[in-house]
């Protein structure tokens, strides 16, 4: 067991890396290619695709458990009622920004470039909704070194089709489309090796299509996406926010400080998602001692990372930043300290996250969330509109550090 997770987590560290060299290739490709007003379009359209990735209704993440608990028959009629949703969704997301492009929109409302970008995004992201759950299903099966390798292949796609867009001096446009296109379509590659190579017994089937099944995974994938919102009211708005309240110049600073100190979450994260299906077999199997030892284990083991990071980012974040996007970058040590405190609060409420999720404790993770988000919409809007960025970022501190109160007391009795 212990073998496996280590295996999944150096992986994962790996595919983060090459994710980071990606993103240090891409910040100033993007950043050079379209100036700081298209960028800050560009950043809103990309922080939108979150919100479109929740449309699965978290049926990707509520398979998990189910996969990984199931006989091989049992998996697969969850992966085909799951896969079945999912390419409807698609579909129907697509149609909609397909008839909202050529249509210039909705009537009587501005569209404009941002509107644009935002559609296209739809589109593409809506695209690419059935391929992720081969990836949900590598990670199911604690093959996370697997899955990793294709993020990263994905990551560097990316990569070779933004830096074909700054060669031919494409338009916002294209980079979007290049951006999000070329993941999806190696995610598309991976699926197709995962179904019809490596696990043909788990593919989907029409004989295995349970649809009387299909309300309890719609209530088990509504608590995830309830989650998923949760997280996307605690930073994935931001760029919208500051983009509608401040302007499109000043996401491109905000954007960039955000994704400087998002690495340090991130990296976190990534030992963190193999803990979840680890756990789960250790409580399974009567193990929770060990199921303790290595929950303790992992939060001190992220604290620390976190901090450390986070201490270096805040004293030279202006001259990595510099450095990175190849422009001139002013200091703000306010909002560097506040990014840096809540990358450190973040890392721990991650791992308290995968406990709860392997002690199927998801009701009480929801039942949180759907008390936070409207406080938290609307503390960030004010602040943001009255005081500053930083005084935003320290209003989401101010909640995760009740949040990992209540989720530690939660987990009293757990691992």
């Amino acid at each position: 067991m212990y073998r496996r997770l280590l295996l999944n987590i150096v992986g994962g560290f790996f595919a983060r890396s090459v994710n980071l060299a990606t993103s240090l290739v891409l910040v100033p490709l993007t950043v050079g290619g379209l100036g700081s007003e298209a960028y800050g379009i560009f950043a809103m359209a990309l922080s939108a695709t979150a919100v479109f990735a929740y449309s699965d209704l978290g049926l990707g993440l509520a398979v998990v458990n189910q996969i990984a608990g199931s006989s091989a028959g049992g998996a697969r009629a969850a992966i085909t009622r799951t896969w079945v949703f999912l390419c409807g969704i698609a579909c129907g997301l697509a149609a909609l920004g397909l008839l909202l492009l050529l249509g210039g929109g909705l009537p009587g409302l501005p569209f404009g470039a941002t509107g644009r970008a935002l559609t296209l995004a739809l589109i593409v992201t809506a695209m690419g909704i059935p391929s992720a759950l081969a990836t949900r299903i590598l990670f199911a099966l604690n093959r996370n070194f697997e899955a990793n390798l294709w993020i990263a292949a994905g990551k560097v796609a990316a990569v070779a089709a933004v830096g074909a867009c700054r060669f031919f001096d494409a338009g916002l446009d294209l980079y979007l489309t290049a951006l999000l296109g070329a993941p999806i379509a190696v995610n598309w590659l991976m699926t197709a090796v995962v179904f019809l190579r490596q696990r043909p017994d788990l593919r989907p089937a029409r004989a295995d299509l349970e649809i009387r099944a299909l309300p309890a995974d719609l209530r088990r994938g509504l608590a995830f996406t309830v989650l998923q919102l949760g997280i996307f009211a605690e930073t994935g708005v931001d760029n919208l926010l500051v983009g509608a309240i401040r302007g499109h110049d000043a996401v491109y600073a905000y954007d960039l400080m955000a994704r400087l100190f998002g690495y340090i979450a991130a990296l976190v994260s990534i030992g963190a998602f193999p803990l979840w299906p680890a756990l789960r077999e250790m409580l399974a199997g009567g193990g929770n001692a060990n199921a303790r030892r290595l929950y303790r284990l992992a939060v001190g083991a992220a604290a620390l990372g976190a901090l450390v990071l986070a201490v270096v980012f805040v004293r030279y974040h202006a001259a990595i930043i510099t450095l990175w996007s190849g422009l001139a970058y002013a200091p703000d040590t306010p909002l560097a300290a506040a990014m840096g405190l809540f990358a450190v609060l973040t890392s721990v409420a991650t791992i308290q996250s995968m406990a709860l999720n392997a002690s199927n404790a998801i009701a009480y993770q929801v039942a949180i969330q759907l008390a936070v988000i409207p406080v938290l919409f609307t503390l960030k809007a004010l602040l943001l509109a009255n005081v500053s960025e930083s005084a935003m970022v320290l209003s989401v501190c101010a909640v995760y550090l009740v949040r990992i109160a209540l989720f530690q007391r939660r987990l009293g009795g757990r691992p």
